[in-house]
């Protein structure tokens, strides 16, 4: 993330950076997804997944419409 006049900017790393911390970090990802924690964390996903981005603010009284 940056700060770039007065607002928030998301934006993704650029591709050669990705490729550097590729090969330390699919082997975290690897371990992860196949230890038996990940079918717990699977399961709780698909129970109760995320709501729509769009209702995340209604329940506070203000509906921000972002298209």
């Amino acid at each position: 993330m940056g700060f770039t006049s007065g607002a928030w900017a998301i934006s993704a790393p650029p591709d050669a950076y990705v490729a550097h911390l590729g090969p330390r970090l699919l082997p975290a990802m690897r371990a992860d997804r196949d230890g038996p924690e990940a079918a717990v964390r699977g399961g709780e996903w698909q129970r109760a997944p995320l709501p729509d981005h769009r209702t995340w603010y209604e329940d506070c009284g203000v509906c921000v419409h972002l298209c």
